[in-house]
């Protein structure tokens, strides 16, 4: 084979190589999570909360066995996405568990118009998450998620109340992962939204 053909061979295999690591690059993605907070209040006016987390799980691996072969790159971070109203949803970026939760319920707080703030000595109460299960799975062809967790309210000096939330969903995959994204977004939501805020600052300033 002359050097001639050597050169246009080796220039065609560099090609596909090149070629090769950028359709693997394109296809690494994160678990995208949209968070849809509910219309918002004035209900919490006036109060500072300080928001704590703690991860209780028994394993912090967010995807199953069955989820973790459709993903290219496994990540413990997520792709935050905030749904405002009817518009566009916003990204906020990468996050870890524990900013997830704290962002989702920083929205929650302050559309009830209650202030988050940096210090838990500025706060009148600390909110703590307590998260027990974080985890999407696939088995024959269906997504399924879940999440569990208690969100506490308490105050210095004594004083305490708080809730258990369970929020599970499925959905059958079609191609690629959007429906985990879906099952995700839609569990998150719905688990975030469910812890009545309000009702637990009332049973709080009742002890």
């Amino acid at each position: 084979m002359g050097r001639g053909k050597q050169r246009v061979l080796f220039g065609i295999f560099c090609m596909l190589l090149l070629s090769a690591l950028f359709s693997n690059c394109s296809s690494v993605r994160h678990m995208r999570i949209t968070y849809g907070p509910p219309p918002p209040d004035q209900a919490l006016q006036g109060k500072n909360v300080f928001i704590e987390f703690q991860d209780s799980r028994e394993t912090t691996e967010i995807f199953g066995e069955g989820a973790r072969e459709k993903y290219k790159y496994i990540s413990p971070n997520v792709d935050l996405y905030i749904a405002l109203g009817e518009g566009e949803a916003s990204r906020r970026g990468l996050r870890d568990i524990s900013s997830l939760f704290k962002e989702a319920f920083t929205e929650r707080i302050e559309g009830l118009g209650g202030r988050v703030v940096s210090r838990g000595s500025e706060a009148d109460v600390v909110l703590s998450i307590i998260l027990q299960s974080f985890k999407l799975d696939m088995e024959d062809w269906v997504w399924s998620g879940l999440m569990e967790y208690e969100a506490r309210l308490s105050r210095e000096g004594g004083g305490m109340a708080w809730q258990n939330v369970k929020s599970g969903g499925e959905r059958v995959k079609i191609i690629g992962v959007e429906q985990a994204d879906r099952v995700m977004s839609d569990l998150f939501t719905r688990g975030v939204n469910e812890v009545d805020l309000v009702s637990l600052f009332g049973r709080l300033e009742e002890k």
